[in-house]
């Protein structure tokens, strides 16, 4: 079965997943969702909902009672939804607030005892480099600013490095789904902001140029990136730090694996992705100027990649 890797946990005499409003004692965690084999996460809570409502019609999976709840209501944070055996979970945005939700989600699936494989999607918006707006981008390799594949991490005065990896195989099966609507297999670069630390000159503050900018830029783009949002690197760096070391004897090509050993067998497999639309060409400018239906449109790209992938699965 799944678990967590903070030996931390088995001390705690109730575990409070406070921001996504759910506890050990207060909610039987197994039976709620001890079947879980998908977890999809974006970053807003609106969208998030209307991709968990896109499933039940999509996997003909209704709620008994025909109510979608929020099972995350106890707290204004985050919206968590389950249809089927899929999360539908919101992040928020940027690095800081999907570390919240993404370490939670991961003990809620270690209290649950979940026994099957599980595969974890981040889908949604990002700024193109290079691409045609309404591109979906499946990540290859999650970069920082400095084009490192690496996430840097402050722990008690100390700076540790992750390295920042993602499932090739479960990608290219993710753009096997694609048919009507462009998507590239690219670099992903994550920032640390949306307006500086992204190179862009509209934002309250700005002490670089437009050369800068186009520099930088096309340098990003030069390098192999296709698209800027702002969580990759933790999202693969932490998909990579729970323990993937290796392959069951019943895998030829995962490269994520949560790998524990009961008697002799190894029992559970985690393995993650990433796919984000691009809102825009920024070679060509930071403002996104579409219409309403283009970007409805736009952003649901990514949600049919990723249900048509579980629907196959399934």
């Amino acid at each position: 079965m799944f678990k967590v890797k903070n030996p931390h946990i088995a001390e705690i005499p109730e575990d409070i997943l406070s921001h996504i409003g759910l506890g050990t004692k207060t909610h039987d965690l197994k039976a709620m969702f001890g079947d879980v084999k998908f977890v999809c996460m974006g970053g807003s809570t609106t969208r998030m909902e209307g991709f968990a409502k896109y499933l039940t019609t999509e996997l003909d999976m209704v709620p008994e009672d025909g109510q979608l709840r929020n099972l995350a209501q106890g707290t204004d944070r985050f919206v968590l939804y389950k249809v089927g055996p899929v999360l539908s979970v919101s992040h928020g945005v940027g690095i800081a607030s999907i570390s919240v939700v993404f370490n939670e989600i991961l003990k809620l699936l270690h209290h649950a005892e979940c026994t099957a494989d599980v595969e974890i999607f981040r889908i949604g918006t990002s700024g193109g480099i290079g691409v045609e707006a309404g591109t979906v981008v499946v990540t290859s390799k999650p970069v920082n600013d400095q084009l490192q594949e690496a996430y840097h991490l402050h722990r008690v005065g100390k700076i540790e490095t992750f390295p920042t990896v993602l499932d090739e195989g479960l990608a290219k099966e993710l753009m096997e789904c694609a048919s009507d609507f462009p998507v590239v297999y690219a670099k992903t670069m994550a920032s640390e902001e949306f307006y500086e630390a992204q190179g862009r000159t509209d934002g309250a503050f700005c002490d670089h140029s437009d050369e800068e900018k186009m520099v930088f830029l096309n340098t990003l783009h030069e390098t192999g990136v296709r698209n800027i949002e702002m969580e990759a690197t933790y999202f693969g760096a932490m998909c990579k730090r729970a323990d993937i070391k290796g392959m069951n004897n019943n895998s030829v090509s995962v490269i994520f694996m949560i790998i524990y050993k009961t008697n002799g067998f190894s029992i559970q497999t985690f393995v993650g992705a990433i796919a984000c639309v691009a809102m825009l060409d920024r070679l060509k400018g930071d403002q996104t100027y579409i219409s309403n239906e283009d970007k409805e449109e736009w952003e649901m790209r990514p949600q049919r990649l990723v249900a048509r992938y579980i629907k196959k699965r399934l």
